[in-house]
């Protein structure tokens, strides 16, 4: 177990089944849950676990425990609700993000812009995505009280367990979680196909694709490209993961282009590459990066980039949420942002 794996409660099925249930409407306001025994037979759990589960999802808001009766579904949103009633909590996934101006503060910006012409009521929450599991407070106590949900990052990278009692959106994140979850992310066949456009005239027959491996967003990313450039020249990959110490991706033959599929990784990496060699990693290679922080995060080396207009996406974000929350029925939507390419002159 890796040394930010945390080991999953026994009653999540259960608690991710019942959570289910009642979103889709099979438990409405009101109705009484199977009892202990029942359920302990269904789940193969202890008394014990069962009751554990049902903590959580008293704690989601989601049912009432009664003493000597049972747990009830609780009283849920109301759908008929004006846009200024909803209650909106935004997770920002990377701590570091949001101070230094970076691609995750600018789609806050989107999001808080939005919010306040709708007259929606905004709180924002600091979580790292190793955190998430075991947040200090307790996760459950920081959505108590929302109506929808709003993720900034790449929350599926950790393997986020998501709500599944109340619509969510998440920016950068591929997973949908079972349709409860709206992905909002840079379109990564256009990318792909923009970045084949790139290398071609630069003239390059081989490109390293650079890429985190437990990143279900990157692995798209790459794999978009592999399909394209497959009809043009090779394709090396390179995989890293955060809690891997780190190497720099390099290709034997200068010639090789490089491909990052995110910029967070390629200034990482260009950092070390000046420190080590006293020069810039794009004055000898061919550096490409997928999502534009060069431009918007202060002292990022400059590099081309495929970029989307990120406050764009916040609003975009917001008005999906906004969407769900107005008619409870709607589906979650997969939005794919198409990115433009800015060269390094």
């Amino acid at each position: 177990m890796g040394k930010y794996e945390k080991k999953r409660p026994a009653f999540n099925r259960m608690v991710e089944r019942l959570e289910a249930l009642i979103a889709e409407g099979v438990f409405r306001a009101g109705d009484k849950l199977p009892s202990l025994r029942e359920l302990s037979e269904e789940y193969e759990l202890s008394h014990y676990a069962i009751y554990e589960g049902l903590k959580t999802l008293r704690d989601h808001g989601l049912i009432e425990l009664r003493h000597g009766s049972g747990a009830y579904v609780a009283n849920l949103r109301n759908s008929g609700r004006i846009d200024g009633e909803w209650n909106i909590t935004v997770f920002v996934g990377d701590r570091r993000v949001a101070p230094e101006g970076g691609y995750l503060s600018h789609a806050l910006l989107g999001i808080q812009e939005e919010a306040l012409r709708h007259n929606c009521v905004l709180t924002i929450r600091m979580r790292d995505y190793y955190e998430f599991h075991h947040p200090e407070p307790p996760f459950e106590s920081q959505i108590r009280n929302a109506d929808g949900l709003i993720f900034l990052g790449e929350y599926d990278f950790a393997g986020g367990d998501i709500p599944r009692s109340l619509p969510a959106v998440g920016m950068e994140m591929n997973a949908t979680f079972d349709g409860v979850l709206s992905p909002i992310t840079l379109d990564p066949v256009c990318a792909a196909e923009l970045a084949v456009d790139y290398f071609r005239r630069q003239q390059r027959k081989k490109v390293r694709v650079v890429y985190l491996e437990d990143g279900p967003v990157f692995q798209m990313r790459a794999e978009c490209f592999r399909s394209f450039w497959s009809a043009y020249g090779e394709c090396e990959f390179f995989g890293y993961r955060l809690t891997h110490p780190f190497e720099l991706p390099l290709p034997q033959e200068r010639e090789t282009g490089l491909l990052f599929c995110s910029g967070a990784w390629c200034e990482l990496c260009m950092k070390h590459y000046e420190q080590i060699f006293h020069t810039a990693m794009t004055s000898d290679y061919q550096v490409l990066s997928m999502d534009g922080k060069s431009l918007l995060v202060p002292g990022y080396h400059p590099v081309s980039t495929l970029y989307i207009d990120w406050r764009s996406a916040g609003h975009a974000a917001l008005e999906e949420l906004l969407r769900r929350l107005r008619n409870p029925s709607a589906e979650a939507r997969r939005i794919l942002l198409v990115p433009r390419l800015r060269e390094l002159s």
